[in-house]
Order: C-alpha cells, then sequence, then structure tokens
C-alpha cells in the first residue's frame, strides 16, 4: 500500500513533464517558423520598417501573416508561405476591411451564438470567368451558429465579399455556451 503513496505522484510528475515538454516542443517549431517568415519579410518587402505581430494560418497552403509598419509609417500586412508554391503579398491596412468592420457584418449578417476567431489567410482561388488562379487575402472568422455548429466564413480581405463557408455538424461538434 506504501508502494502507491510513491508511485502515483510519481507518475503525475512525469506525465505532467511529458506534456509540458511536447508543449514547448510545438510552440518552438511555430516561433522558428515566425523567426523565417519575418527575415524572409525584412529582406524582400521593400520599405518594411518595423512588424510588430505574426498569426499563423493554415488553408490550402500556409501562410505566416505579419503586420507592421513601412517607411512612411503606414500599417501594412505581409502574407509570407510556408512553402515555394504559394505568393508574398503585401498591402496596406488600409486597402481592406479592419477587423472590427469584419466582426460588425458578422455579427449583423451571420449572426453568430459566439465569435470563436477571426484571422487573415490566403487561399488559392479559381476566377471561373478568366479560369486564371490566383491567391487572394481573406479573413477567416470562425464562430458558433444558431444551431451550435463550428462555423468557418471566409471573406475577402479588400472588400468583404463572401467566399465560402463550411460547418461542422453537432454530433462532430460539441461546445457548451
Amino acid at each position: 500500500m506504501k508502494k502507491w503513496l510513491y508511485i502515483i505522484p510519481l507518475l503525475m510528475i512525469i506525465i505532467i513533464w511529458q506534456a509540458s515538454h511536447i508543449y514547448h516542443e510545438s510552440m518552438s517549431f511555430q516561433k522558428k517558423g515566425e523567426k523565417k517568415a519575418i527575415a524572409f519579410a525584412e529582406e524582400n518587402v521593400k520599405g518594411l520598417s518595423s512588424i510588430h505581430d505574426a498569426e499563423y494560418y493554415h488553408g490550402r497552403l500556409a501562410y505566416t501573416v505579419l503586420y507592421g509598419t513601412n517607411d512612411k509609417d503606414e500599417d501594412i500586412i505581409v502574407w509570407v508561405p510556408d512553402s515555394k508554391q504559394g505568393k508574398l503579398i503585401t498591402k496596406k491596412a488600409s486597402e481592406g476591411w479592419s477587423i472590427e468592420k469584419v466582426k460588425k457584418y458578422v455579427i449583423a449578417n451571420q449572426n453568430p451564438l459566439k465569435l470563436i476567431d477571426i484571422r487573415l489567410g490566403a487561399e488559392v482561388m479559381k476566377d471561373n470567368r478568366t479560369n486564371r488562379t490566383e491567391t487572394t487575402p481573406l479573413w477567416e472568422v470562425t464562430y458558433l451558429d444558431q444551431e451550435k455548429r463550428y462555423t468557418y466564413y471566409f471573406m475577402k480581405f479588400e472588400d468583404g465579399s463572401f467566399v465560402k463557408r463550411y460547418s461542422l455538424k453537432k454530433d462532430r461538434f460539441e461546445e457548451e455556451i
């Protein structure tokens, strides 16, 4: 019986240690990706003076989205692809919808129960009129809809036009509100 008094705390310490190790390893991978994206942007984006934030987006292609300023002290956004298949994109923040405008639009038009996340990303899209493909910056909004489904809503960064939406069935995802 006394053995268990020593074994159980030891097992708990090992489990916590391993979970912590796995978490730190996965976060260091993301930090390395951010540093690589920042170095790439500093080398390839003319007029980039500072970067103050970074986010990771994974759609068909993975991108690191960098927020910064240029030499004219204007807010800019840089989409850095994680692979050579993607295209480097740089836009002034004023060229597209702000996160506040996206949030207001989604609340007014999609009537979510709960907003979960709003982030920038980019997708390779085909224009059916010209048959050309191009990389389009977009907003990805994640929310719970009225039927408590986990929903992804995509809209173009530049004009807020609808791109696509998909929802996960209730039986595949349940969350308490």
